[in-house]
């Protein structure tokens, strides 16, 4: 194994305490706190609360985290936390756990069973400066994802695209819905390709990092906002990794749940259910046994539940269009199964067949019957997410669903008691798998041009300055390079050697002089007194008046304005986030081509609306270009 990736897992693991901290960490956080000087009890009860909350005794753990100090950032984050744990406890699912083992923590995603088709693979040392985590690769993969870590330590989920046949696209980190403010480790998708999996400690959950699900939305052609598999897939502890296998039959969750040992992890079998019934909790008790994921016994006597033959009523009408719903899905997934009974039965079929002709009769059936699955499979997906969306929906309105449906959607044929003979679960360690004779693109460098004072400087090398005219704010000009620490945070800071063998520091890339003057105070506060406008027209230097005459003519000949297509649901947060954060101009709906699309502008230069599309486009937004608008003189 490689240091890398043994590196990656112990940086980010085990802890039994919010957003993965351990309590090392945490004590010394508190031990620097200026609250724990005024409350000398503060870190006993923060602990005290941390073993409440994990014991998902939440409502005990809020008021001990109530009576210390909701201002400091680690306790509004830990009754966030709590607050959210209230909630999915009124959505608790009841999976059949069949099989469960502790394994060592630092490759335990190669006991992963049922992986036919794929494999965990080392990244390319390209593709990482030191940290990584596996990728779960198969050979027909047209698109890749993994989790490396940015420059402030967090890990997010990063996609390639294959090219050619040994060739793939630079990494693009994947939109700010998927990677939060946290970690998002160890992603993969569906085998439908559907479905993104992947765990998270920034995103809504109880504690630690959680489990969620996203699904691709084939009209914005992106990544929708996950889900949290809900309770008990995500429990107070770490839940690492949620996959289903090639054959529809398992599920396997690896969690620390079940660990005091910071050098193992638990895997758990259970039986695969797309869609499992959720309701309330009835105390914490029963909590604490669903979250413990106990395997059945060997063999499992089941008969028939008392009212599986009853029509269920809802006379609320979200709670019934719920019942709808569930039944649908049902309904779905029995025809399916008996589906799939039959094409097995036919293949079995013409496996035995000699006659040409006859084979070639069962061969058409068998393909006519395949196709009905997938259409089949196809609705019960998109069934699902309605499902998903609807239990969304109750968990943001604090909707309780009743007890009474707990039989939502039982078929009403009485069943036989029967019984099953649960299959042993002694998982393997498999061996790594290779990318082998394939290369990633390297991304181009994207620099961010908002002009910005913060811990450290970007600097950037210029040898050519750009076209059209541009200020910028001159810091000083010397002998010899500086070091990025005597620039002060200023940034960006273009580092340019000039005719007469000196070094030329300016900050800042902008279009207007109001805005150069603006930032020209700024820079005056930060330390630079000196400092002076400059501008720039065509890459030679010209005098502020010169400029000033420059960029009214520009003003008033042309505009220009970004256009956004493919949104026809709204412009996402991720996009509006960036607009409101880089310019004040205006957003607005418009019709182009008999197309809707929204128009950011005006702007009075070309390069200043690039500047926010160089933007938008490193978060992996697609469908934006620039439009000149020409007026009349």
């Amino acid at each position: 194994m490689k240091l890398s990736i043994f590196l990656s897992i112990n940086l980010l693991l085990i802890s039994p305490l919010i957003s993965g901290q351990t309590i090392d960490s945490v004590k010394t956080q508190l031990e620097q706190s200026k609250l724990q000087q005024e409350q000398p009890d503060f870190q006993r009860l923060f602990l005290q609360a941390e073993e409440l909350r994990i014991a998902y005794r939440f409502q005990e753990a809020i008021k001990i985290y109530q009576s210390l100090s909701d201002t400091l950032p680690l306790i509004a984050n830990a009754i966030t936390t709590s607050e959210n744990g209230i909630s999915m406890l009124n959505y608790a699912a009841r999976p059949t756990v069949t099989g469960r083992e502790s394994i060592p923590i630092s490759d335990f995603f190669l006991y992963t069973p049922g992986l036919r088709t794929r494999a965990w693979v080392e990244l390319p040392d390209s593709l990482h400066s030191g940290q990584s985590n596996p990728l779960l690769y198969a050979k027909s993969d047209h698109s890749l994802l993994f989790s490396i870590p940015d420059k402030d330590g967090e890990w997010n989920i990063y996609s390639s695209h294959l090219i050619d046949g040994t060739t793939w696209s630079a990494p693009k980190p994947l939109n700010n819905l998927i990677n939060s403010t946290g970690s998002q480790i160890f992603p993969h998708i569906s085998k439908d390709g559907k479905e993104l999996y992947f765990a998270s400690d920034g995103h809504f959950g109880m504690g630690g990092f959680d489990l969620y699900v996203s699904r691709w939305n084939n009209k914005t052609n992106d990544w929708d906002l996950p889900q949290n598999l809900g309770f008990p897939y995500s429990s107070t502890r770490d839940d690492l990794l949620f996959i289903n296998d090639e054959d529809g039959l398992h599920s396997y969750l690896f969690s620390t749940r079940d660990n005091d040992s910071n050098n193992r992890i638990t895997i758990y079998r259970l039986n695969y259910e797309p869609t499992p019934i959720r309701r309330p909790l009835s105390s914490t008790q029963e909590a604490l046994s669903i979250a413990a994921l106990n395997p059945i016994a060997d063999n499992v006597t089941t008969s028939p539940q008392e009212g599986s033959g009853n029509t269920i009523i809802a006379t609320n009408p979200e709670t019934q269009e719920y019942v709808a719903m569930i039944t649908e899905v049902r309904a779905i997934r029995k025809s399916i199964d008996s589906l799939s009974a039959i094409i097995s039965q036919e293949r079995q079929l013409y496996q035995s067949l000699t006659e040409e002709e006859e084979k070639k009769a069962m061969a058409k059936k068998i393909s006519e019957h395949e196709i009905d699955l997938i259409t089949k499979q196809s609705l019960l997906s998109a069934t699902n997410a309605e499902l998903q969306k609807k239990e969304m929906e109750f968990l943001t309105k604090g909707t309780i669903i009743p007890k009474d449906l707990i039989q939502l959607g039982s078929f009403p044929e009485q069943k036989k008691e029967t019984v099953t003979k649960v299959a042993p679960f002694n998982p393997s360690k498999s061996r790594w798998g290779s990318l082998s004779d394939i290369t990633f693109l390297k991304p181009e460098k994207s620099v961010n041009y908002t002009f910005r004072i913060e811990k450290e400087t970007e600097l950037i090398e210029e040898s050519s300055m750009p076209a059209g005219l541009i200020y910028r704010v001159q810091l000083f000009v010397v002998r010899d390079k500086v070091n990025i620490s005597a620039l002060k945070g200023v940034s960006p800071v273009f580092e340019t050697k000039t005719a007469t063998e000196r070094w030329l520091y300016s900050a800042g890339q902008f279009y207007t002089e109001t805005e150069a003057l603006a930032a020209l105070s700024q820079v005056r506060r930060a330390g630079f007194p000196s400092a002076i406008l400059s501008a720039y027209n065509g890459g030679k230097s010209i005098t502020i008046a010169a400029a000033r005459i420059i960029e009214k003519e520009i003003a008033s000949k042309v505009t220009f304005q970004i256009v956004l297509e493919n949104f026809p649901d709204g412009l996402p947060p991720q996009i509006l986030n960036i607009l409101r954060e880089n310019t004040d101009r205006d957003i607005a709906k418009s019709i182009i081509n008999n197309k809707e699309v929204y128009i950011v502008g005006p702007f009075s230069n070309k390069a200043e609306a690039d500047k926010i599309v160089s933007l938008l486009g490193g978060s992996g937004i697609d469908g934006i270009s620039v439009r000149e608008i020409k007026r009349d003189r």
